[in-house]
Order: C-alpha cells, then sequence, then structure tokens
C-alpha cells in the first residue's frame, strides 16, 4: 500500500482526544482505520439507498421505504458490529 503525507487541521479537542486514546505515536493509524470505516459505512448507506425500490415491499417489508431501510440498518450494524 502506498503511503503520502496529508496536512490535515483538526480541531484540538479531537485531536487530543485520539491521542488520549491512540497515542500520539499511532495517530496515524488511528485516523486511517477510523476514515476506512467511515467511508465502508458511507458506501454501504449509498448502495442501501441506490437499492430502494428494486424489491417487492410485501416479500421484502424491511425494504419498503427509505425509513424501513435505515432502521433495518442500524439495527443490523448494532446487531453485528464488534467494538474494541
Amino acid at each position: 500500500m502506498d503511503i503520502v503525507r496529508a496536512n490535515i487541521t483538526f480541531p484540538k479537542t479531537l485531536l487530543l482526544e485520539v491521542d488520549k486514546l491512540a497515542g500520539s505515536r499511532n495517530r496515524s493509524a488511528f485516523l486511517a482505520d477510523s476514515v476506512r470505516e467511515c467511508l465502508a459505512r458511507l458506501k454501504f448507506s449509498k448502495v442501501a439507498e441506490d437499492s430502494i425500490g428494486i424489491l417487492n415491499p410485501k416479500d421484502y417489508p424491511n425494504f419498503a421505504t427509505p425509513t424501513k431501510v435505515k432502521k433495518y440498518t442500524r439495527a443490523f450494524r448494532k446487531k453485528n458490529s464488534v467494538r474494541v
């Protein structure tokens, strides 16, 4: 994996919290993992929203409306997420 340097600004309080959890020497790895996780969630949400309407609501009631999709997605993530 290619690694590049990026100059990113953060609110001071946010960076202090990151350093408390990850340590200043592990900051880059922590932020990269956090961004990777966030991107995966955003991509999944986009796919879910783009898929609305392709399933018969009678057969798949959890996917009948955008609200039901979001509710199902949140419950699925909560049930299947592993947090350290």
